[in-house]
């Protein structure tokens, strides 16, 4: 009887195996792997009838963050296809500390030109597969991957650093073409009610 029962809960724990990974893989299928999203919040900026260059934009950011002495801080351009694999893409300013990552945007759109950014999570691997594993996979996640104070904390202090490091930029660029200051509304980010997942 003890060899039965050890053996059907053989069986039981090999098909919640089987049906954990076919679940997963699946999961990919309809949901592909992303390594960043989570969005915590986002900001825009269009500019009209003016024209900046996006090399030095990202340029003068990069100084600003690298006067401030933060230590952690990993800054790349990257590239990020606009629409779809066969069509073109536009170049990103990255800005990374820890799992928290800005992509700063600067182009020319008709005759104008528009500042963007979006604020996010990096995601592992581990923190995509586990939330996919059926019926313990998002409270497993949440004991796996969740945050101290502190490193809330230096999050928030992240964020604020970048944020001032962009306006900062801008307001020079605005002084130096004459044009008006970004208002105090302009200056706020759109946070997101939750954190929304692209």
């Amino acid at each position: 009887m003890e060899d039965f029962l050890i053996s059907l809960l053989k069986g039981i724990i090999g098909v919640f195996l089987l049906f954990g990974t076919l679940w997963v893989f699946i999961s990919f299928l309809f949901s592909p792997r992303k390594t960043f999203g989570l969005i915590h919040s986002r900001w825009h900026k269009p500019f009209d009838s003016v024209q900046f260059s996006a090399k030095e934009f990202y340029s003068e950011i990069e100084q600003a963050i690298k006067k401030r002495e933060v230590s952690g801080i990993k800054i790349d351009s990257v590239t990020h296809v606009n629409y779809n694999l066969l069509s073109s893409s536009r170049e990103y300013l990255q800005i990374r500390r820890d799992d928290s990552m800005f992509l700063v945007c600067a182009a020319p759109f008709g005759t104008g030109f528009f500042i963007s950014w979006w604020l996010g999570k990096t995601i592992s691997l581990w923190e995509d597969i586990v939330p996919r594993i059926p019926l313990i996979g998002k409270g497993l996640a949440y004991l796996m991957f969740s945050k101290t104070f502190y490193q809330m904390d230096t999050e928030t202090m992240f964020k604020e650093m970048v944020q001032q490091s962009v306006l900062e930029v801008i307001d020079g660029m605005t002084n130096a073409k004459g044009l008006r200051g970004l208002s105090e509304l302009e200056r706020r980010p759109i946070d997101m009610p939750e954190s929304r997942r692209i």
